[in-house]
């Protein structure tokens, strides 16, 4: 087995919010995320959690965050990493969200993906921008 330090893939991607304005979204640990394909239809949204920030073997390729489970069994979370692929903020009930692409990432097994949205907090006043 070979053991290397993993690099983060944690991207910052500029986005345009509803107001016009323009802002640099980062993926972090807290960030909430809802997995679907609309806003409408994605489930609740989970906080990421941090990630394996450890050596690594050459069967896992380690995660920047971990996704809460979505059933009562004895896996709490799974590894993932999130890349936000919105370019334009989508406003439901005043919070602001854009598109994100999940990326579960595989145990000695290939990656799978889904698409999602994550909450830009703080979005209801400029100021913080």
């Amino acid at each position: 087995m070979t053991v290397h330090e993993r690099t983060s893939t944690v991207e910052t991607k500029r986005v345009e919010l509803w107001c016009g304005i323009e802002i640099d979204v980062t993926p972090s640990v807290a960030s909430c995320i809802r997995i679907g394909e609309s806003l409408s239809a994605a489930r609740i949204g989970e906080i990421l959690h941090e990630g394996d920030d450890f050596t690594i073997d050459d069967g896992y390729a380690g995660c920047d965050f971990r996704y809460p489970a979505q059933y009562g069994g004895p896996i709490k979370d799974v590894a993932c990493n999130v890349k936000v692929t919105g370019r334009k903020t989508t406003r439901r009930f005043g919070d602001e969200w854009v598109r994100v692409r999940v990326e579960f990432v595989g145990d000695c097994k290939p990656s799978t993906f889904a698409k999602g949205f994550m909450l830009i907090n703080d979005t209801t006043s400029p100021k913080g921008f």
